[in-house]
């Protein structure tokens, strides 16, 4: 929500106020989880007329995952599609007893195999993203004898010349340095302070997960119907 808002300071709205940039953090950090309790609300009114039709009830589940965050990021809404999915997913892990006991084994399975994809598929862009756009920047803005703004000028054989490439600096390694140790610090400080409560980890297991981040994809946020150890014992057909 903080990024949003920086991103629409800097980019977009140079005439930004302090009142203008509260309103877009308040509509960003409230209207997300109310969207994703609206949509969760719909999906369970309408999984529990379902019983027992696997297709219906894990498509629900998918589509309104999809959905949420899509009707959250459009022009129209604008609000944050993370904590939209986030309150969604919470919304109908408390309403999971709406889902069929004959579904939820295949639900968990599918939702387990999307978790690992997608964060696979996260690293993959978000490495791919900071390597392209300081490379491309670097191309536009870099200039090699004979060139123009147009591309590459021709040498005098007829071939263009080629564009000079970007090479990483010191100062690029300084703050990719200062980046990591800022991240470091919050996620041992999230680690530190949460884990005791909510985990039950030991010192040491606590400085490995504060290093380590994530140590199992499925330690994402849980999907819609997981259930846990504290849950209640589901009724069985």
């Amino acid at each position: 929500v903080m990024y949003k808002v920086l991103y629409v300071l800097v980019m977009k709205d140079d005439n930004m106020t302090i009142g203008r940039a509260l309103y877009l953090f308040l509509w960003n950090a409230v209207g997300g989880p109310v969207l994703g309790l609206v949509v969760g609300y719909v999906i369970i009114r309408w999984v529990g007329v379902v019983f027992n039709d696997p297709y219906i009830e894990v498509t629900a589940t998918i589509s309104a995952a999809y959905m949420t965050f899509w009707l959250a990021e459009t022009e129209a809404v604008s609000v944050s599609g993370v904590l939209a999915i986030m309150s969604l997913g919470i919304y109908m892990n408390y309403h999971r007893t709406a889902i069929s006991p004959e579904v939820e084994r295949l639900l968990h399975g599918i939702w387990n195999i999307m978790e690992y994809l997608a964060n696979t598929l996260i690293f993959l862009l978000v490495g791919a993203v900071v390597v392209l756009i300081p490379y491309q920047n670097a191309l536009q803005n870099t200039s090699v004898p004979g060139s123009s703004a147009a591309g590459p000028s021709p040498s005098p054989h007829g071939s263009p010349q080629p564009q000079a490439h970007w090479v990483p600096g010191w100062t690029d390694l300084g703050y990719l340095g200062i980046f990591y140790v800022c991240t470091t610090a919050i996620r041992f400080a999230l680690v530190l302070l949460l884990s005791p409560k909510i985990l039950g980890l030991r010192k040491m297991k606590e400085y490995c997960r504060g290093f380590g981040g994530r140590a199992r994809p499925k330690q994402a946020p849980p999907s819609p119907t997981r259930a846990t150890d504290a849950s209640p014992p589901r009724p069985r057909a």
